[in-house]
């Protein structure tokens, strides 16, 4: 990155732009001592657990509903997980070209 440390730099993110201020010049990742770097790794391999799980939860979720479910002419909606941004783009985290 060519980030000046110290400055207001504006940072595509997955979650949107964000704001950030390096507090210093760039290191290799390989020179951070592991101590200070198991936090964020963690945070991020949990986070990646939590999203494969994802898909499994709400297939049981659904597998569990439809037994009690009423639908318009008793026509049930296909199981499974539904990708919303091609109805509502603006639920997209990264950015559109159009």
């Amino acid at each position: 990155m060519t980030l000046r440390a110290g400055r207001w730099s504006q940072v595509w993110s997955p979650t949107g732009t964000i704001r950030i201020r390096p507090l210093g010049d760039p290191v290799p990742l390989g020179s951070v001592p592991l101590s200070r770097v198991r936090p964020s790794i963690r945070a991020a391999l949990i986070a990646q657990a939590r999203d494969a799980r994802y898909p499994v939860w709400i297939a049981a979720q659904m597998a569990r509903s439809v037994a009690s479910a009423v639908c318009w002419r008793d026509e049930l909606p296909q199981a499974g997980v539904a990708d919303l941004t091609d109805y509502l783009p603006f639920l997209s985290l990264s950015p559109t070209t159009s």
